[in-house]
């Protein structure tokens, strides 16, 4: 019998596999990266179809095979649900930066948390009152906690951009160290080779 992991996860993308399935790439709280097979998730009738779209956050039953996971059951937690296009290319990139430097199956539940957080300031966005998001600055400031929890960071001189919450002003203090911060980002995508 095959051993069933529950586990709360980021859907990053996926690419189409056969006629009905997907290949999908899940960024999970307690197994890290992991890629895992939908079985009929394209087809009208399926259930998963609407919990397995990229950039949700769903509850996902991980069905450990032989050759790989595969995904079982699944509830949707929450959706990004914005028209902003800026907001959805910020979270293509960051999806994308994801799956090209973290390890498969590596747990970093710090790391999960701070992507959680940019999805539900971008869903919130629209709900309070906040003048315009600067899409660059956010992203900037994703980049580098995503590098900063990888450990290719280790600054302490910059432990606000990564302990504080997201909020309009601290990304006018990413805006206003731009300059400083797209260096050592840069620096620190330079030393992992990829």
């Amino acid at each position: 019998m095959n051993q069933i992991h529950h586990t709360e996860a980021i859907v990053l993308g996926g690419y189409a596999k056969g006629e009905a399935d997907k290949l999908i790439s899940l960024y999970t709280r307690d197994f890290g990266l992991v890629r895992a097979d939908a079985k009929g998730v394209r087809k009208s009738t399926s259930k998963l179809r609407f919990a397995l779209q990229p950039y949700m956050v769903s509850q996902v039953d991980l069905i450990v095979t032989r050759a790989a996971y595969r995904a079982g059951s699944s509830d949707l937690v929450f959706s990004i649900d914005t028209p902003d296009m800026g907001a959805l290319s910020v979270l293509h990139r960051t999806a994308a930066l994801i799956r090209r430097l973290v390890p498969e199956e590596e747990k970093n539940e710090p790391l999960y948390e701070a992507i959680i957080e940019i999805m539900k300031f971008l869903s919130n966005k629209d709900k309070i009152d906040q003048p315009s998001i600067d899409h660059a600055s956010l992203e900037l400031l994703a980049v580098f906690r995503i590098l900063y929890y990888l450990g290719y960071i280790t600054g302490d001189g910059e432990r606000s951009l990564v302990r504080e919450p997201i909020t309009i002003a601290l990304l006018e203090q990413v805006k206003l160290r731009r300059e400083a911060l797209v260096q050592e980002v840069n620096k620190s995508l330079k030393e992992t080779m990829l």
